[in-house]
């Protein structure tokens, strides 16, 4: 199961491909300047920016389309700063010279902020043009470079990632899903929105060409641009690629990638849906050392515990079981807890769609409530009692093949029934007439006071009123029924009751 970061090839020569004939005369002049973005990007530019639809665009600023700053080295060894301005001229007839004369002007009085003038065309230059533009060059400056139809080409030839990004209808629909995986791993730049939708049908009809590495790219983009839920690339985790996707999902992807918190994300929903699809006992085994697994070089297995497990796996674990925990107490009949890594919306039902997120980085309060009825069962069946704590809620950072057992059990019942069992047990009047009955005692409560506590002091202060309140039959129900509604409520509540018993 052979896992790499970085492909042993150049990027040039891995992506050289032929591409279909590009439609020229139908590109419009926003394909034409997303090309020339693309094209700058994989001929190693730096800083490259857009300058059309920006503000005060008008002939003072040099009327230029693209940035762009490359960094190349002298002859002295030493590395010299270029800037070059991208003017670009779509046309269904050749150039006008004109226009061409009208741009190096413009740049002319630019010409301390720009070393180069690129005016590309998605038509062609006339000889005259040319000839102009070579006496320019001969004593002014910004140098001109004319790229047309044919120049264009020939720079889509080397660089073919350009076109299946900006001009999609230039590529083989495979060439396209396998150029858009390879500049993933080596420049960590994601698929567009749009390609994302064109890999989601190209796979729906195509399953046999996913892999492992396309599989964690996917899952890292949706995180970026999209919603994991509306395209759950879990469903393409088979029994073959599960193991090589989590060593995909806590080796490759977090050094590969520049965004580490998306990259949690990412490896996490991959963990929890590869370890359904696999033994417990060797997802485990895979988890605590995957070099080793790599490698089979058990002998790197320190005794203290790995340091990668420290930096790299436990966040992503730890993660993924608050990601599960707030999804699965939506309803649960043992436990009531604040949200830890989901927001308030969506999380429960919504959740286990991923299977078959919403942004983490709401601020709220570092602290949050966690409450167990001991007496209660667990809504997916595990055999939980006063010893033996939910695994999602535990705070143990103990890694163990019952947690896997555990986590993949709670999954696969939540994907078979989302919503629990506890709908319609209770009807909207009770629920209605109770929550009616708290408001009064929730407004003596301070929010201010409240969020100057510290956790210790707010589970010191409502322990007893709070299990009081949950050992009721109704209360329990309620909580499920009505969470998002009573969750502050119950909190408030708690407060109040424990400052009128002082």
């Amino acid at each position: 199961m052979a896992v790499g970061t970085r492909h042993d090839t150049s990027m040039q020569e891995e992506l050289s491909s032929p591409t279909k004939r590009i439609p020229w005369k139908s590109i419009s002049g926003a394909v034409l300047e997303e090309l020339l973005f693309e094209l700058l990007d994989a001929l190693g530019a730096k800083e490259v920016t857009w300058r059309s639809g920006g503000e005060g665009i008008t002939n003072s600023d040099g009327k230029r389309d693209i940035e762009a700053t490359f960094f190349l080295p002298s002859p002295e060894g030493d590395v010299r700063r270029e800037r070059w301005w991208v003017e670009c001229k779509g046309r269904s007839r050749t150039v006008e010279k004109d226009a061409v004369m009208s741009a190096a002007t413009n740049a002319f009085a630019f010409s301390n902020q720009v070393d180069v003038l690129v005016i590309a065309s998605n038509s062609h230059f006339s000889n005259p043009t040319v000839d102009w533009v070579n006496e320019w060059n001969a004593s002014k400056r910004p140098l001109v470079k004319l790229w047309g139809r044919d120049r264009l080409g020939k720079l889509i030839e080397q660089h073919p990632v350009a076109a299946a990004r900006a001009v999609p209808q230039s590529v083989e629909e495979a060439e396209r899903a396998r150029l858009l995986n390879l500049y993933f791993w080596e420049s960590g730049i994601c698929p567009t929105n749009r390609d994302l939708s064109f890999l989601w049908k190209y796979f729906s009809e195509h399953q046999e060409a996913m892999d492992a590495s396309t599989i964690t790219m996917l899952a890292y983009s949706e995180m970026v641009h999209g919603d994991i839920g509306a395209r759950p690339w879990a469903t393409y985790i088979s029994n073959k690629l599960a193991p090589e996707v989590i060593l995909q999902a806590l080796t490759s992807l977090p050094i590969a990638t520049v965004d580490s918190t998306k990259a949690v994300l990412a490896s996490s929903y991959l963990l929890e849906a590869s370890i359904c699809n696999i033994p417990p006992g060797l997802a485990a085994l895979i988890i605590e050392n995957p070099f080793a697994v790599m490698t089979g070089d058990w002998g790197s297995l320190e005794e203290d515990g790995s340091p990668w497990f420290e930096a790299i796996t436990s966040p992503i674990i730890t993660h993924m079981l608050k990601e599960i925990g707030d999804a699965c107490v939506h309803d649960c009949n043992r436990m009531f807890a604040d949200l830890r890594a989901l927001p308030e919306e969506p999380a429960g039902p919504y959740f286990w769609k991923r299977f078959g997120i919403g942004n983490p980085d709401g601020k709220r309060d570092d602290s949050v409530l966690i409450a167990e009825a001991y007496n209660a069962p667990c809504a997916v069946g595990l055999p939980l009692n006063e010893d033996r704590h939910c695994p999602l809620f535990s705070g143990s950072e103990e890694f163990s093949k019952r947690l896997i057992e555990d986590v993949v059990h709670i999954i696969m019942a939540r994907v078979e029934n989302p919503t629990g069992l506890l709908s319609g047990l209770i009807d909207k009047d009770q629920v209605d007439s109770v929550l009616n009955g708290l408001t009064p005692q929730v407004e003596k409560a301070s929010k201010a006071d409240l969020r100057e506590m510290s956790f210790e002091m707010r589970e010191n202060h409502f322990r007893d009123s709070f299990t009081a309140l949950v050992n009721t039959d109704l209360a329990r129900k309620i909580l499920r029924q009505r969470k998002l509604e009573i969750r502050k409520s119950l909190r408030y509540h708690a407060i109040a009751v424990s400052e009128e018993a002082k």
